[in-house]
């Protein structure tokens, strides 16, 4: 599979906890997921998910996926060590 691909999906499930977080405490779980187009039959855990992540770790997490994408646009590492890398993060 494409990097760019993996990564785009990574990027996706990133974005929704930044909804979801950005919504926690303000709307009910229904329509925090709904705003993140996750399931609604998955909202109580997605809301439970949410609340696990700081807003450090959410911001530190975006740093490290636009590394990764300028890494796969301008060069070419090897994918795999450098997935590893970053999902160590």
């Amino acid at each position: 599979m494409e990097p760019l691909i993996v990564l785009s999906r990574i990027v996706r499930v990133w974005r929704q906890l930044f909804v979801g977080k950005s919504l926690v405490g303000k709307r009910s779980a229904k329509d925090v997921a709904a705003a993140a187009l996750v399931p609604a039959w998955k909202a109580d855990d997605f809301v439970a998910s949410c609340k696990k992540f700081e807003w450090k770790q959410i911001a530190g997490g975006f740093r490290v996926l636009l590394s990764a994408d300028r890494a796969f646009k301008s060069s070419t590492p090897n994918p795999e060590g450098y997935f590893d890398v970053m999902l160590s993060k």
